[in-house]
């Protein structure tokens, strides 16, 4: 654009021997396309070619400038980090991943062909580009950092999983995270067993060991290979509409303090309900046709999606 400037000035100077201002004047006039309404008749033959040619390489150029421009603003770290921020402040009950290992990528994987809402926080750079071009929402910056931490409004959030590469960046997390919502519902990842009690005490609902997990289930497909087989059709998902799900009931559910016998009927809804957890913890496994159920419920059921999202709409 300056070039084009410099360019037409130059040219109206010399051609129609105006003084470099007017030249100027009339360049921009035709560089931002709000056309002008005198000077016209007082231009000779060779500056009015010269004026068509200016307007047709002005048009251009200011089409092309406005193109770059656009891209810059919407592809810029720091307008999509503000935008980003600003969606994220307005989130509610979601989930915070922290960490985009090998296990925080597969939690994010699960979590997006479940529909969650989730956020990641990454500090490293070229994984932050991995989990952009994935459609993930991430946050790059410190686990460890409290402002960093703010930033995911963990006031709103449903539960947050740290996977980081060690036990003490976890614990710190961990504890971090507690102090900013007592209700958020945390799990941590553990390398060593003897670990566990610490982070129970730093406030984790969960800690998992992925290697005691990892050796139960190869166990398990040594010793049981039939009962693998059957929950990793469950872990499928929507991949064979077969899930296991967990659903609260609700106060004014039409299911709330009934016996199952009363409510469930196979032919409308075909689903298998394998445990129910109590508001004091307790769960009841296998329950019989002659159980209560409560309001605020936890149900463990397993059938087809199409009757799972039928339950759903009975317990609400």
């Amino acid at each position: 654009m300056l070039v084009f400037l410099a360019f037409g000035t130059t040219g109206y100077h010399y051609l129609e021997k105006m003084n470099w201002v007017d030249s100027m004047y009339m360049t921009s006039i035709i560089l931002s396309t709000v056309g002008f309404g005198g000077g016209l008749n007082v231009l000779s033959e060779a500056g009015r070619l010269f004026t068509v040619f200016l307007i047709i390489f002005g048009v251009g150029i200011v089409a092309y400038a406005i193109s770059v421009s656009a891209d810059f603003i919407l592809h810029n770290q720091f307008f999509r980090r503000r935008k980003m921020e600003k969606w994220i402040s307005n989130m509610n009950n979601h989930y915070v991943v922290c960490g985009f290992g090998r296990m925080g990528s597969i939690i994010c994987r699960e979590l997006n062909r479940h529909r969650e809402t989730f956020i990641v926080l990454e500090n490293n750079s070229q994984k932050v580009d991995i989990i952009s071009e994935l459609g993930y929402q991430v946050i790059q910056g410190d686990s460890l950092d409290d402002e960093v931490l703010r930033k995911c409004n963990l006031e709103s959030s449903k539960g947050l999983v740290a996977v980081l590469s060690t036990d003490e960046n976890n614990l710190f997390v961990t504890l971090s995270a507690r102090g900013m919502n007592k209700d958020l519902f945390i799990i941590a990842k553990v390398s060593y067993a003897n670990n566990r009690t610490k982070f129970i005490t730093a406030g984790a609902n969960k800690v998992l060991n992925p290697y005691e997990v990892a050796g139960h289930s190869l166990a398990n497909m040594l010793t049981r290979p039939a009962v693998v087989d059957f929950l990793e059709v469950i872990s499928k998902g929507s991949e064979v509409d077969w899930e296991m799900d967990e659903i609260r009931v609700c106060e004014n559910s039409s299911f709330a303090n009934k016996r199952i016998e009363d409510v469930f009927d196979r032919t409308k809804l075909d689903v298998i309900i394998a445990a129910i957890k109590r508001t004091d913890g307790r769960m009841i496994f296998n329950p019989n046709e002659q159980t209560n159920i409560y309001p605020n419920d936890l149900l463990i059921a397993m059938g087809y999606l199409e009757n799972l999202k039928k339950l759903e709409v009975f317990c609400t």
